[in-house]
């Protein structure tokens, strides 16, 4: 069943390629020869690219700026004191926009969302007004009572509208937005990673062409996937069956400090969205998160230290006479996981494997979810000791932080270190508390 909806899937796709380079405009009359047959009177056109999309202003003790965002990607920004600057978005930073409005199903919410109270003589104010052509919303709000489905809107308008361009001062070739009729431009992946974290906010969006961009922190990155690798990420798509699994895959009680994650796959049979959030992650979807993460958020790797060279052969070491082989036993070869879940056991604990991946922005591993006495423990692997350490060096002792980047808790943070093994509780059950402080030891950060 699988491989005929994916070639099915592919053949659309190729006609749709196809039918779009074979209509082509008529050509117009050679000189000196007489036009064809007039056809419809043509109606007239409307300038679409005039028509201004979004209207940002932000109020604060400086006074008010102010930046307006056109269709075809022309800013024009108004600041306290400077004259007015005129520049243009490229056509992802235009489509990152428009997605981060569609995500926040803005016109909806801007209707819902009531008016914020008066704000303090200090506060910075938001007025946002979107213009489709049929639809208009505005949100009117200030610094302290921002929503927060608008939050990572916020950031994007401030990073893409109110940072001036001058190099940007005239329209380039890919500063516009695309042509009707592109097939290759046609977005067919969304996919966001958001978090409790200040401004953690990652958007993709993925062409048909291979083509993506990448926004967070208020700026957009561009990049190329190979024919290959856009097939491989499209056949793995297709084996998820999103068609059948689309949903929230959310729990009742989220926790702030856990990775969320939305997919939007679009193919020509429809769309299809998910959403879930570390420790809740179907196992058929887990594939499909893992390999969008490593694709195009991944951070690059550190580069290699370059390692001393020994000047001198290292003094021979006394060979220790040869020991008679220790019989092994089911400890002897347990993994430093299953040791600890067998410990956790003994003490008198409950314990359960979920099978449950979970992802945090700090630290360069993914964690397994296991269930203790109903609760939720989080255990990271490293790969020795060293590297472990490296990782938690810039956890705060109260982790309310992690490398400057401000953690946000709905309870009581607790990090433990067990040779490679890092694990994490957050709760407040103080039975639970000493029977991990009895296998665990001393914490090395948290409340």
């Amino acid at each position: 069943m699988f491989p005929l909806r994916l070639a099915l899937v592919l053949c659309v796709l190729l006609f749709a390629l196809v039918a779009a380079g074979c209509v082509m405009p008529a050509a117009p009359a050679a000189p000196g020869q007489p036009a064809g047959p007039a056809g419809p009177a043509s109606l007239p056109t409307l300038d679409l690219s005039a028509l201004l999309a979004v209207d940002f202003l932000r109020s604060d003790e400086l006074g008010e700026t102010r930046a307006r965002l056109y269709r075809d990607g022309r800013v024009v920004l108004q600041q306290p004191g400077q004259p007015e600057a005129v520049f243009y978005l490229s056509a992802d930073e235009v489509a990152q926009l428009d997605a981060a409005f569609e995500a926040a199903d803005f016109y909806r919410k801007a209707l819902q969302e009531p008016q914020a109270g008066d704000p303090s003589s200090a506060a910075t104010r938001y007025t946002i007004t979107r213009r489709g052509l049929l639809l208009e919303g505005t949100l009117t709000t200030h610094q302290g009572a921002v929503p927060a489905w608008a939050e990572p809107l916020i950031g994007l308008l401030e990073g893409l509208l109110l940072v001036p361009k001058p190099e940007r001062a005239q329209p380039s070739p890919s500063a516009t937005a695309v042509t009707p009729g592109d097939i290759g431009s046609l977005v067919v992946l969304e996919f966001r990673r958001t978090g409790g974290f200040a401004g953690l906010n990652q958007q993709v969006l993925l062409r048909l062409d291979g083509r993506y961009s990448v926004s967070q922190g208020g700026a957009v990155t561009t990049g190329q996937l190979s024919p290959e690798a856009l097939a491989e990420l499209i056949k793995a798509l297709e084996a998820a069956q999103l068609d059948q699994r689309a949903g929230d895959y959310l729990p009742a009680n989220p926790c702030c400090d856990r990775f969320e994650y939305e997919v939007v796959y679009r193919n020509p049979l429809g769309t299809y969205r998910v959403r879930t959030v570390d420790g809740e992650v179907p196992a058929w979807l887990q594939p499909v998160l893992e390999r969008l993460v490593a694709t195009f958020l991944a951070p690059p790797a550190p580069a290699a230290e370059p390692q001393p060279t020994p000047t001198e052969p290292p003094a021979a070491q006394p060979t220790a006479p040869p020991q008679p082989a220790a019989t092994e036993t089911p400890a002897a070869t347990a993994t430093p996981l299953e040791a600890l879940l067998a410990d956790l056991a003994a003490a008198g604990l409950s314990v359960e494997s979920t099978g449950a991946r979970v992802v945090k922005p700090y630290l360069s591993v993914a964690g397994l979810v296991v269930r203790l006495n109903g609760q939720a423990l989080q255990v990271f692997e490293y790969s020795d000791e060293v590297a472990l350490a490296a990782d938690v060096s810039g956890l705060a002792p109260d982790a309310s932080s992690a490398n400057g980047l401000p953690l946000a808790w709905r309870g009581t943070p607790h990090f433990w270190r067990r040779g490679p093994l890092l694990v994490l509780w957050v709760g407040d059950d103080p039975a639970l508390l000493a029977a991990l402080n009895r296998v665990l030891g001393p914490q090395i950060a948290g409340g």
